[in-house]
């Protein structure tokens, strides 16, 4: 791999996006509002690498392991800032930690042993994993769903936020729910689909 690779403008916001989840973790603890400034923008910078990486015509493997890596570890820091806030809510927080992980590697593997330009082109499998990944506003609202069920959570932990935020967080949370559930079961196919694929593209190699 060539050094400037690194150095690619799509990597460099991926690199960006650590930066402001690592500020994230610092005020976890200590002040809820920038704690969500900064995971926010986090987030929202994850919808900026693709656009550069087929503006620049920069788009690498490294890039997709780089977004990838960098969604499941905010993922999972998110989840365990919430375990953390909420005790009771930690045996949850590691088993959606646990599906996040077996499912989005287990999928990346096959795709690539499969010869896949993308792991999110979908050749073949459930129609609902095909459609999640083909269609980019139903994708983008269950990662809403899936990264603001928490946030809010997270918010409601603290009596000190405003009254007005709470309601909305509150309400939020309705529509939310299912959308983070579902988010984390079309996870659970992705990962049967993936676990059976690798052995297959395995047997058509040998």
């Amino acid at each position: 791999m060539s050094v400037s690779i690194l150095f690619y403008i799509p990597n460099l916001i991926g690199y960006t996006r650590i930066i402001f989840m690592f500020l994230a973790y610092y005020y976890a603890e200590k002040s809820p509002y920038m704690f969500f400034v900064f995971y926010a923008f986090s987030q929202a910078f994850d919808m900026l690498d693709g656009l550069a990486a087929r503006a620049f015509n920069q788009a690498t493997k490294f890039g997709a392991m780089l977004d990838m890596v960098t969604d499941r570890c905010s993922t999972i820091g998110l989840l365990l800032v919430i375990s953390n806030r909420y005790p009771k809510l930690t045996l949850y927080s590691h088993f959606f930690i646990w599906l996040d992980i077996f499912s989005h590697w287990t999928h990346m593997l096959a795709q690539l042993s499969s010869g896949a330009a993308s792991h999110k082109i979908i050749k073949s499998g459930p129609k609902l994993l095909s459609f999640y990944y083909s269609a980019k506003w139903f994708m983008v609202l269950l990662i809403i769903g899936a990264e603001g069920f928490p946030c809010c959570l997270y918010l409601l932990s603290y009596n000190t936020i405003h009254p007005m935020i709470k309601k909305v967080c509150t309400n939020l949370n309705y529509g939310l729910f299912p959308l983070f559930l579902t988010k984390h079961f079309i996870n659970l196919i992705q990962f049967g689909c993936a676990a059976i694929s690798l052995d297959h593209n395995e047997k058509k190699a040998q």
